[in-house]
């Protein structure tokens, strides 16, 4: 692990430990804990974060805590999850912003798969006016 690397990671773990203690001093505001999968996120601790999404969800079941849990997913690269989660935040709360941003950046086209239609098609076109 290169030494930015391993300074970043014990930030971060610094950080967890802040928010439990946070939690633990006020164990109603669920707040610390989603910031909590957001920094497992980034260490890429995916299992930990979903689980603790999990946990987040069964005590306040809201739009707000699924996009966290749909964001996971996302970063895993597991996009059908991810739009899955969030169609139930947005069944929960159909103009969620949070929502609705992640759900265009889910269903958005690849601009490589994008680029490659239009090559196609300007090559058939170049092709047909050729012949």
């Amino acid at each position: 692990m290169s030494e930015l690397r391993e300074k970043m990671t014990l930030h971060w773990e610094e950080i967890i430990r802040d928010l439990e203690e946070q939690y633990i001093q006020n164990p109603n505001d669920l707040t610390p804990l989603t910031k909590k999968i957001f920094a497992l996120t980034l260490l890429e601790r995916f299992d930990e974060a979903l689980t603790l999404a999990d946990e987040i969800i069964k005590k306040e079941k809201t739009a707000y805590n699924l996009v966290c849990k749909a964001e996971v997913y996302l970063k895993m690269e597991d996009k059908q999850k991810a739009l899955e989660i969030c169609n139930e935040a947005l069944e929960l709360e159909p103009n969620n912003e949070s929502a609705l941003r992640l759900k265009k950046k889910i269903t958005k086209p690849e601009l490589n798969i994008l680029l490659i239609v239009v090559i196609i098609i300007l090559i058939t076109m170049s092709l047909t006016f050729t012949l």
